[in-house]
């Protein structure tokens, strides 16, 4: 019997508590960047994901530009598989982008079991 061991990775970025306007400088910082934009309260929590290709220095000047709190903004870290246990390896533009935002950091795990 071969067992099914899918997976799958995701890497992203959250920042929470943004002003309508720090959502817009946001959206203009990182252009062709697809942006998650959830409303809470009066104000939003923006998510998106990041990958190896994703130029990240409009987030920085950002970040720095709106003196955004690191307490407000973290790495989000998913791991999705049909196995009962699994870890993840982060790659270097992640801890890279660790690093430069000291922020914080999030991990998902998501175990998708078959009937046994």
């Amino acid at each position: 019997m071969v067992e099914d061991t899918s997976r799958e990775e995701i890497f992203g970025f959250r920042i929470m508590s943004l002003t309508d306007d720090q959502v817009k400088a946001l959206r203009e910082s990182l252009p062709g960047v697809p942006l998650t934009i959830r409303r809470r309260g009066a104000s939003s929590v923006v998510s998106f994901d990041v990958a190896e290709t994703t130029g990240l220095g409009g987030l920085y000047t950002f970040l720095s530009q709106e003196a955004i709190a690191p307490e407000s903004y973290s790495v989000w870290i998913s791991v999705v598989t049909s196995s009962d246990h699994s870890g993840v390896s982060v790659p270097k533009y992640i801890r890279d982008l660790i690093r430069c935002t000291a922020g914080g950091i999030d991990f998902s795990f998501t175990a998708a079991l078959g009937d046994s």
